[in-house]
């Protein structure tokens, strides 16, 4: 009786260590990846600035749960950190031929300023937080 008993707990046993094991195999992460999430962000923060920059709204927007953006970023923070790093991917100065300095620099700070404008609440982000 009490070796039809431990034949059975180990049985069980190592059924469920296999079966754990084919589990762990199989989780699928999903095609979502910290590039699309930060893009949908950014997309998100251009179509409708008023509305604040959260883990639901970017998550709905994707179509996922806002936990599942959690494999990608630490927290909110990492998240307008690396929105403000794609949004500025976009940033280019487009340079003036035979143009001095000062003008260079003009066109600098107008490009930046025109970025900076259409990410306002990601500009407002990074100021609050000291970054």
């Amino acid at each position: 009786m009490y070796r039809t008993a431990y034949v059975m707990v180990t049985d069980m046993a190592e059924t469920a260590r296999a079966g754990a094991a084919r589990t762990r195999g199989r989780v699928s992460r999903g095609t979502l990846t910290r590039d699309e999430i930060l893009r949908a962000t950014v997309e998100l923060i251009e179509a409708d600035p008023s509305r604040p920059i959260t883990m639901e709204r970017v998550a709905r927007a994707l179509g996922t749960r806002p936990m599942s953006l959690y494999t990608h970023v630490r927290n909110r923070d990492d998240l307008v950190d690396g929105a403000v790093d794609r949004s500025l991917r976009d940033w280019s100065v487009v340079p003036l031929p035979d143009a001095g300095w000062e003008a260079e620099v003009r066109a600098w700070c107008s490009s930046l300023r025109e970025v900076a404008r259409r990410h306002s609440p990601l500009i407002s982000e990074m100021t609050r937080n000291g970054r």
